[in-house]
């Protein structure tokens, strides 16, 4: 799992030595340029390795705005064999506070960070063991977000 699409995630992947066909579920917290850009990078690479079966299917979880936009801009950058895996090999699941995302032993609940600015999802992943990774995208952290961090 990748959490963002930051402007130089396919670079920060490569440095880090994690092989980009083993995402298979991508996690954008908001519409952001520095938390969205990097999308494209990696829709180009692996979505050619997709389109080649030499990757995964990848899941993309955000918002409905954030996907609308990702699919605008798509359509301008990305070909056409990229393209054509949008709804079938590349998925859209839109997030929302309701609905827990099961990712093998993982349960993820993504929740509304009641961002004033604009629409900005965080997320709590619990993995098997019960320990957990919260992700407050680049909200300050709210008290008011308490019920929602410790909600499992």
């Amino acid at each position: 799992m990748t959490l963002e699409a930051v402007t130089k995630s396919y670079l920060n992947l490569k440095k880090a030595n994690i092989n980009i066909n083993e995402i298979r579920h991508l996690f954008i917290t908001h519409k952001h340029i520095d938390h969205i850009l990097g999308i494209f990078w990696v829709l180009r690479v692996l979505g050619s390795k997709i389109a080649k079966n030499k990757a995964n299917n990848l899941t993309i979880y955000a918002s409905k705005n954030v996907i609308k936009i990702i699919k605008n801009i798509s359509s301008i950058f990305l070909k056409n064999k990229v393209l054509n895996l949008f709804d079938n090999k590349i998925i859209f699941i839109p997030i929302n506070n309701e609905k827990e995302i099961n990712l093998g032993n993982w349960k993820l609940k993504p929740f509304n960070l009641q961002s004033e600015k604009e629409e900005q999802f965080g997320f709590r992943i619990e993995f098997k063991d019960k320990k957990s990774f919260v992700c407050l995208g680049d909200e300050p952290y709210k008290k008011t977000l308490n019920k929602l961090l410790f909600m499992f």
